[in-house]
């Protein structure tokens, strides 16, 4: 029986593998599978990428889930959210966010064989398998210093799981950093992650990303990909809108307030108004009418 959030998680790695799907699971794992607290980033090969829909659907039907969310933020990459109801607030969800290879904004950054090449099974600090794949620890850094690089600031949480990677295979991990930065910049960089010197590291972000863009240029077909996803997102949005209506006392407040919380795992942004057509007048974003009849 499904119980929490790592319990889906945990069925659904052990269900690519059932299926012959070769995936990893890439990012910080090291609290996976207790305690999940964002989205879990999946990349598997671009051909079984091409069926992702009909095996996320499998999967759900198989352990009575259901898809409450799916929306695509990258040409290769889709964001599905899975909940299950158990007995009284006993629910939980998972948000699934599957990709082939790595693109940020458009930009092609890491191909999926790469990520997959070498990958072995997640330990804890004992040795034991925890159930599931990582990337080999040169290919995790690599994929994390892209993904933080291009994403913007690092905090001290997120040095130390590079500076881990880094220390169990630091010669592969220079050689995959010289695929995106040239060798003469990499010397600060490499001793910012060794001595975890998060202010260096920071100074050095700027330029490692001015970098990482002019090395990452979309070509011709992956600006298509990119306009025809946007078109697509803009004729079909994803999201909910809901209108709550009532006389006063109703109970109207109360029941969003207690709703909010259980739905906002399914989406990644939510926006509440009180008395929405508000034309030509003042907008109240959220705030209650205390004197609704003057």
């Amino acid at each position: 029986m499904v119980k929490n959030t790592g319990d889906i998680f945990l069925l659904f790695s052990h269900f690519l593998e059932k299926c012959a799907v070769p995936y990893v699971v890439v990012g910080n794992t090291e609290s996976y599978p207790e305690r999940i607290g964002s989205d879990i980033d999946i990349v598997v090969p671009a051909t079984d990428f091409k069926k992702i829909h009909m095996l996320v659907q499998k999967f759900a039907g198989e352990y009575c889930l259901q898809i409450v969310q799916c929306l695509q933020h990258e040409y290769c990459a889709f964001y599905f959210v899975l909940v299950f109801h158990g007995k009284g607030k006993n629910n939980g969800s998972v948000a699934l966010d599957i990709c082939s290879n790595y693109y940020r904004q458009g930009s092609p950054y890491i191909p999926a064989r790469m990520l997959l090449q070498g990958r072995k099974h997640a330990t804890n600090s004992h040795g034991q398998n925890k159930g599931f794949f990582v990337p080999a620890p040169a290919m995790e850094f690599l994929y994390y210093m892209v993904k933080k690089i291009s994403k913007g600031p690092i905090n001290n949480e997120q040095l130390t799981h590079l500076h881990d990677q880094f220390q169990q295979n630091p010669k592969h991990c220079i050689e995959n950093m010289q695929l995106f930065w040239p060798a003469p910049v990499l010397v600060d960089v490499k001793l910012a992650i060794q001595n975890k010197d998060l202010q260096r590291l920071q100074e050095l972000m700027l330029h490692l990303r001015k970098l990482l863009l002019r090395r990452c240029t979309p070509s011709p077909k992956d600006r298509i990909h990119e306009l025809q996803r946007k078109i697509a997102r803009f004729f079909k949005p994803t999201g909910l809108f809901m209108v709550m209506l009532g006389p006063d006392g109703a109970g109207k407040s109360s029941v969003v307030e207690e709703m909010i919380p259980q739905i906002s795992p399914a989406f990644r942004d939510i926006h509440y108004t009180h008395l929405r057509p508000r034309l030509g007048m003042k907008k109240e974003n959220g705030t209650a009418v205390t004197d609704p009849h003057g």
